[in-house]
């Protein structure tokens, strides 16, 4: 039973999930009613009872974490910023966000290239703190030692990110910040933080080390090196791998969501998959190997499906 109280609180959670998204009633009923028959079982009870609702949860999640980018469109103001900044001898990425999507991608030069944009509704009353909000902010890339950090911030607070800054000032975090990262080869590292929105990361080699709490995160044509994790509370894994070094290994969880691992044919590494709550398809359960086996590629989820392809 060392695992009940986190698969009850999972649950617990997914059922909220549900009931946030917008179910029916007979549905709302049906969830409810399975997580009371859980409360208190051990971990085999509780997958028996709730293997057969695990689908209509996930969706359920999709609905209210994996698929919630309309309920951040604001139609209200934007403010964009842009820079460009030197890597100098900065080899790793840093990036922290509260709101908004973070898109990072394959630059084409040896600079760092960022385009960031605030946005807020434009709500009455808001008019003075939003014209101060956007005149004061900056975007600038930050060297320290062997990183760059990438942050919004006022002007003349590189040390803050606006929010703490807009708090303090303005009594006003009401907005969002959407990043475009054009990264250049000389990164090898990214280290990405966002508490509520997307990640995607596009055509990057590297470690990776994504983590996000309410969001989906979407890799595509990856190249991985040394110790990469990447992880979400609430919300899908989709992964598109193209190679990983020997040596290398991918660690990746999603706590409530679904984890889908597209390798390229050329791609041979040890397989573990393992959901607490859910369907493995594409290859077995537990450990495995892929083309001979080769570096470690760990999927895990706890309310949620795992596809490997």
């Amino acid at each position: 039973m060392k695992h009940t109280s986190k698969i009850a609180w999972l649950a617990a959670s997914a059922v909220l999930l549900a009931l946030a998204a917008g179910c029916g009633p007979a549905e709302n009923q049906s969830l409810q009613q399975q997580w009371e028959q859980t409360v208190g079982n051990t971990v085999d009870s509780v997958s028996q009872s709730l293997s057969d609702t695990a689908a209509s949860v996930q969706q359920s999640v999709a609905l209210a974490a994996g698929e919630w980018k309309g309920d951040l469109t604001f139609t209200g103001r934007s403010h964009e910023l842009s820079t460009t900044g030197e890597i100098g001898t900065a080899d790793k990425l840093q990036l922290e966000n509260a709101v908004g999507r973070l898109e990072l991608k394959e630059g084409t030069s040896d600079q760092i290239v960022v385009k960031a944009t605030i946005q807020a509704a434009d709500l009455p009353g808001r008019k003075d703190k939003l014209d101060q909000l956007f005149e004061q902010s900056e975007v600038s890339v930050i060297p320290q030692g062997n990183i760059a950090q990438v942050r919004v911030h006022a002007k003349g607070e590189s040390d803050q990110n606006l929010w703490d800054w807009a708090q303090k000032e303005l009594h006003f975090t009401e907005f969002r910040i959407d990043y475009v990262v054009e990264v250049p080869a000389g990164i090898q590292e990214f280290e990405v933080t966002n508490n509520v929105g997307e990640i995607t990361a596009s055509g990057l080699t590297g470690t990776y080390r994504l983590n996000g709490d309410v969001g989906s995160i979407k890799v595509e044509d990856a190249r991985l090196s040394g110790e990469s994790s990447i992880s979400t509370a609430t919300g899908s894994l989709n992964l598109g791998i193209l190679a990983m070094d020997a040596g290398s290994r991918l660690q990746a969880n999603a706590d409530v969501g679904s984890i889908t691992a597209t390798l390229d044919p050329s791609v041979a590494c040890d397989l573990e998959t393992r959901s607490e709550l859910g369907a493995i398809n594409g290859v077995p359960e537990g450990s495995s190997e892929r083309g001979g086996g080769g570096p470690l590629l760990a999927l895990e989820t706890s309310i949620g499906s795992i596809t490997v392809q």
